[in-house]
């Protein structure tokens, strides 16, 4: 067992032991007996209610110290966590803005081979190019529904 005692920054004064002839004469009646002093009463407030003694089982104290270690533990690796998760999301919008960057540059690109090009007279482009592109447009509208429906749901959940 674990006896904890916090020692009270004063010392407390001690009552009187009353004698055998103060206790006879109490229990023989309070007419017979002179008046005997009262005794201090214990505080229960304030700090002297921090004096009282607590036993705890040394078993359930280092019980109690492990499992706040492990919460210690628990707290950090979710400190760790959302770190990773953070430097992901920034990574993310890092390699994002790249690609959004090199699209660009290649559009670019295209559009000034495009420009340059001398096409003769009559020339068509091929049709299934279109249809390709077509398709692809189709595709990415519907990825972009998509995204719109789980950022609403994103939402709703955070609300």
């Amino acid at each position: 067992m674990v006896f904890f005692h916090r020692k009270p920054t004063e010392p407390a004064a001690e009552a009187p032991v009353p004698t055998k002839a103060e206790i006879a004469a109490a229990v023989a009646g309070p007419e017979a007996a002179p008046p005997m002093p009262e005794l201090p009463r214990h505080p229960v407030t304030g700090e002297m209610a921090q004096i009282a003694p607590m036993f705890v089982k040394l078993e359930k104290y280092r019980e109690i110290i492990t499992e706040l270690g492990e919460l210690k533990t628990f707290v950090g690796t979710i400190k760790q966590i959302f770190s990773v998760l953070s430097d992901l999301e920034s990574t993310r919008e890092d390699a994002l803005k790249v690609m959004r960057a090199s699209i660009q540059r290649m559009e670019k690109a295209v559009l000034a081979i495009d420009s340059e090009l001398l096409r003769p007279i009559g020339f068509e482009a091929f049709p299934h190019g279109e249809v390709e592109v077509k398709h692809i447009e189709s595709s990415l509208t519907a990825l972009q529904q998509q995204l719109a429906g789980l950022r609403r749901e994103l939402e709703g959940y955070r609300a």
